[in-house]
């Protein structure tokens, strides 16, 4: 049932994805088939792990899912109850930037579904951080304080539930780093200064040693993950980042291209023919700069893969980015098959490398079919 129900539904989405007018029906079905499949879902290798965890007298490290897992338990949710309604959360988190950009909603959720979703639906704490950034990262266009002070309380509180999100808080710069010639070199060097020691080895072991000293006492965690664990695996990580900025430029570029801008610099993206093409831009240049402010997640690769979610997590304000462009290819009716099949390629590939190398033990048959609502 699971497996027909998700056949069917994709093969429908991927036809309304492709049509000239989009249908709405199609995607409700998705977004329900994702909130049940992660949600209702009753084996996966993390699966044991989180229903342990799901105990209201268990002291966690991440006291802010520890603190969701009290309320619910209060309340009298079940452990499947809890799953499915957090997963709808997560979705719906997800859901109201998407409508905010992308007209093309079925290939949004498809594309999606091909990665990063398997992999959420194991590490549906992640899943939640990642679900918060993408809900906030209309926040960082623009200019104002308030939008700032949001995006920083919005992330704090994801970082309560799983600590890796305080590395999404320097975003909250970007504002200023794109506007700012000054700004823009001094991160640009930064990164080639970071790139460069990420591959010292010695380097990055003294400096872990300072952080295990100095920070080790705070929490456990910090002596862990401060710990190279790694040999080369890291370059594959730090590939496919580069191969994912350079695609978000590619998007920059067709969309600049295909909108007209009476002046192509970024400083003067108030030119840009009408006001809904401008709010896209200056989502496309946010997304540029979230993949360019990535590379500093680079240290982090060598120290273990599991960091590789700091990546994993900007993957769908990616997605979001490539449609943006393609929508423009759609209104002007032009065929760039290339860029489209580049980034489905790049997709496919991220899933193949995740299931393959980095999350072996993650089987899709067994996570869509054990499902106890499907």
């Amino acid at each position: 049932m699971s497996i027909l129900a998700t056949v069917t539904i994709s093969v429908i989405n991927i036809y309304n994805s492709i049509r000239i007018r989009h249908k709405k029906i199609p995607v409700i079905l998705f977004i329900i088939l994702l909130g049940l499949l992660m949600g209702a879902n009753t084996k996966n290798p993390d699966f044991n792990a989180y229903l342990f965890a799901y105990n209201p007298n268990r002291v966690g490290s991440d006291f802010g899912y520890s603190l969701l897992v009290k309320l619910f338990n209060l309340i009298g949710f079940s452990y499947s109850s809890f799953r499915i309604t957090i997963s709808f959360i997560g979705i719906f988190l997800i859901s109201k930037t998407v409508n905010k950009f992308v007209k093309n909603k079925s290939a949004f959720y498809i594309l999606y579904f091909i990665y990063p979703f398997i992999v959420d639906i194991v590490q549906i704490r992640n899943f939640l951080v990642m679900s918060i950034l993408i809900f906030l990262s209309p926040y960082l266009l623009t200019d104002k304080r308030l939008d700032k002070v949001k995006y920083i309380l919005g992330i704090s509180i994801a970082a309560t539930i799983q600590l890796t999100a305080i590395f999404y808080i320097p975003l909250v710069f970007i504002t200023k780093i794109r506007k700012n010639i000054l700004y823009k070199i001094i991160i640009i060097m930064s990164t080639l200064m970071i790139i460069l020691i990420s591959v010292n080895k010695p380097l990055l072991n003294e400096f872990s040693r300072f952080v295990i000293m100095q920070f080790g006492d705070i929490d456990e965690r910090i002596s862990v993950y401060s710990k190279i664990q790694t040999n080369y695996g890291f370059l594959l990580l730090w590939i496919l980042q580069s191969i994912s900025y350079f695609l978000i430029i590619w998007a920059n570029r067709i969309f600049k291209r295909n909108n007209q801008l009476l002046n192509t610099e970024e400083s003067n993206s108030h030119n840009i023919v009408d006001q809904e093409a401008e709010i896209e831009y200056k989502f496309l240049t946010l997304i540029k700069w979230i993949n360019i402010l990535a590379f500093f997640f680079f240290p982090f690769y060598v120290f273990q893969i599991t960091f590789s979610r700091l990546m994993r997590n900007i993957m769908p304000l990616n997605i979001i980015a490539f449609l943006i462009a393609e929508q423009t290819l759609r209104k002007n009716r032009k065929r760039n098959y290339f860029f489209r099949l580049a980034f489905v390629c790049f997709h496919l590939i991220l899933i193949w490398i995740d299931l393959r190398f980095l999350y072996p033990n993650i089987n899709i048959y067994e996570i869509i079919t054990n499902n106890w609502i499907l």
